[in-house]
C-alpha cells in the first residue's frame, strides 16, 4: 500500500492507501511525514517498529491512524 523512507516521510502509496488515509490524490500526503497519521498513542510503537525493519527485521504491527479527515481505523 505504502513505500516509506527510512526517515519516515511517504514516498509512494496506492489507491487503497489514500482511501484509508482519506487522501484525494497522492499529492496531499506524498513527502509528509506517516507518523503524522499515525495515533498518538501508537507513534512510539511504530517508530521503533520502522526503524527495526529498515534495518533488516521482520515483523507485523498493529496500529491505529487518524485520517486526513478525522476518521481513525486500525
Amino acid at each position: 500500500i505504502k513505500l516509506v523512507h527510512p526517515d519516515g516521510g511517504l514516498l509512494e502509496i496506492n489507491g487503497a492507501g489514500l482511501r484509508m488515509l482519506e487522501a484525494d490524490s497522492a499529492e496531499q500526503v506524498v513527502g509528509q511525514k506517516v507518523l503524522q497519521v499515525v495515533a498518538p498513542e501508537h507513534r512510539q510503537r511504530y517508530w521503533d517498529f520502522h526503524a527495526s525493519i529498515c534495518e533488516g527485521g521482520r515483523g507485523t504491527l498493529d496500529f491505529d491512524i487518524v485520517g486526513l479527515k478525522g476518521g481513525r481505523r486500525t
